[in-house]
């Protein structure tokens, strides 16, 4: 009554007065004990103030975005948003690109989203599929549209830098991986750049936009990396405090996870917590000590001297073979190490083998020797081209060959491993692309063919295509052509397309010579 009722206070100390007004002492005490509990009543009522705000504060600070994800919008709205306002204004036809651009990018960031609030998965990069299927949507979409002619190296630039966006599920380092893209992108920008340069200069607008399109393709890759080494150096960075990992993660707005409550009553501990190390083994196994004193190392046999191999006495008798098999049939899950091959299996695709009409193209994609609807004779595809205007385009196809038959235009291989190749003429140019082990065959002519990032490959060359033949390569490697020169076709002579030169300063100006490997 003290606390809360003012009047019953001063009723008791008039009436205690009036009762004993003849003891000085006590009416003192009493009135002391009255300004003690005036101060408490005080106190409690700042604490229970302050506490408040502090509980508002919390609840305020849950709601905070977690620095990496306001970088990551940082980014887009700096680096992207130009980017795309400037591909815009080259062509009408240009927002069917920037559009999934655009969500392709603003899809990372549930996945930094998850990263933030959960703990990093046991089976990652696996785990991180179901997130990236978006992604990978929308760069699909751009590679199957049918954009002007205008607009084909564009795409062709945009499709080399969106592979950057895979650096999520890149573990250790994915900032090498994401500036590799600038150099994929570059071999398209290049072409860009020599089209449009002289115009640029001369103040043609459409020139200035397409120079501009390089450099911001360029910053883009440069920016995102910078990104990724501020806050994912080695891999994506999960948060090792967090929830266990769950994709419904994505779906909450707020970045921070909510605090643990707090509890009404302290709890009396018969153990100091373990919060990591030794500490954290040392509970683990006193929690498992029954009652009878056997704990998790009951049971386990002493290793002795004869028993570890890199004693003298060591023996290998039957005993350490049965228990070095014991241990290699262990059920104890073994984590396999994540290798490109599981990585490519794990986004397989049904093959695709149909002729586009608009674009006047030939699709061919995920033909394998095992899986394709397509294929005859012992796995060779037969694709034959009615109009010399057809294109054919051959994408992540493996142990395969493909039979074009009839005059083209041109054919590119990208992405493709142990394809062969084989057409009849061609008017443009031939196009291999981050291939390994690739062969091409021409049983007329070919005045071009283009080698660009790939690792082994033959081509094949008709006696009259042999004089007419130029090649462009650039960081590839193993790269060989062969040709009849003989009367008969079957007299073929090969030789290796130089990959090393020698530069040298000659009055201002870089000259280049064949290395005398190659001589």
């Amino acid at each position: 009554q003290f606390l809360t009722d003012k009047h019953t206070q001063t009723h008791i100390h008039i009436n205690i007065t009036i009762i004993m007004t003849n003891d000085p002492q006590i009416l003192t005490l009493l009135n002391s004990i009255v300004t003690r509990l005036d101060a408490i009543e005080t106190k409690l009522s700042a604490s229970a103030s302050s506490a408040s705000n502090a509980n508002d504060n919390t609840h305020n600070d849950d709601h905070v975005q977690h620095p990496s994800i306001a970088a990551y919008d940082q980014f887009l709205t700096e680096s992207l948003d130009p980017f795309l306002t400037n591909l815009d204004g080259i062509h009408a036809d240009a927002t069917k690109l920037t559009t999934p651009i655009r969500a392709a990018f603003q899809n990372i960031t549930p996945i930094l989203v998850v990263a933030s609030k959960c703990q990093k998965p046991k089976e990652f990069p696996a785990a991180l599929i179901p997130l990236m299927k978006p992604v990978q949507e929308e760069m699909a979409k751009i590679r199957k549209l049918r954009l002007p002619r205008d607009l084909d190296l564009n795409q062709r630039c945009v499709e080399e830098m969106l592979a950057c966006l895979s650096w999520v599920v890149v573990e250790k380092t994915p900032v090498p991986f994401v500036k590799e893209a600038v150099a994929s992108a570059e071999y398209y920008s290049n072409k860009i750049r020599r089209e449009f340069k002289n115009k640029a200069n001369n103040g043609d607008e459409l020139g200035k936009s397409q120079i501009t399109f390089c450099d911001q393709l360029k910053s883009i890759v440069l920016a995102l990396a910078d990104y990724v080494k501020e806050f994912h150096l080695t891999g994506l960075s999960f948060n090792t405090r967090g929830g266990p990992f769950t994709l419904d993660a994505a779906t909450i707005t707020d970045a921070a996870p909510a605090p643990a409550p707090a509890p009404t009553a302290p709890v009396a501990k018969s153990a100091p917590a373990a919060v990591g190390g030794i500490n954290a083994i040392m509970a683990e196994l006193q929690s498992k000590q029954s009652s009878a004193g056997d704990s998790a190392a009951t049971g386990l046999k002493k290793v002795t001297k004869d028993m570890q191999t890199w004693r003298k006495e060591f023996k290998a008798t039957d005993n350490a073979n049965t228990s070095t098999s014991k241990c290699a049939t262990s059920s104890v899950p073994v984590k396999k190490p994540t290798t490109k091959k599981a990585a490519s299996a794990v986004s397989n695709k049904p093959p695709v083998c149909e002729f586009k009409s608009i674009g006047s193209k030939w699709i061919v994609e995920y033909q394998t020797k095992e899986q394709n609807t397509s294929a005859s004779n012992n796995g060779v595809i037969s694709i034959e081209c009615k109009d010399p205007k057809h294109q054919v385009y051959i994408f992540k196809c493996s142990n395969v060959t493909i039979d074009v038959k009839g005059k083209c235009k041109g054919i590119v291989v990208d992405g493709c491993t142990r394809v062969n190749v084989l057409f009849d003429n061609i008017i443009s140019v031939v196009e291999l692309v981050n291939g390994k082990n690739l062969a091409i065959q021409t049983r007329g002519i070919v005045p071009n063919v283009a080698i660009d990032k790939t690792a082994g490959c033959m081509v094949y060359l008709s006696k009259e295509s042999a004089p007419v033949t130029t090649f462009v390569t650039s960081t590839s490697s193993e790269m060989n052509v062969s040709w009849p020169s003989g009367d008969k076709d079957d007299e073929l002579t090969e030789k290796p397309i130089p990959e090393q030169f020698m530069h040298k300063l000659v009055n201002g100006v870089i000259t280049s010579e064949v290395s005398e490997l190659y001589s």
